[in-house]
């Protein structure tokens, strides 16, 4: 399961709908192997906020780069 994440969050970062791969591999399998079946939401909000704070620092970037 951590490596079929990690490809579509690759594909996801390909396809410029995230700016970069929230966690790597090792990272998924970590959370995988640590989080319960019953916890598969705890894991996935993990992801999901991680992902969001990626995408406001790569704005935030894009914002001093054009100086406003």
């Amino acid at each position: 399961a951590p490596h079929a994440v990690h490809k579509r969050l690759l594909k996801m970062r390909a396809e410029g709908r995230i700016p970069g791969v929230p966690f790597d591999e090792g990272d998924l399998s970590i959370l995988f192997r640590e989080a319960m079946p019953a916890s598969a939401g705890y894991v996935a909000e993990q992801v999901a906020k991680k992902a969001v704070a990626s995408r406001l620092v790569d704005f935030g970037l894009k914002v001093q780069q054009a100086g406003m």
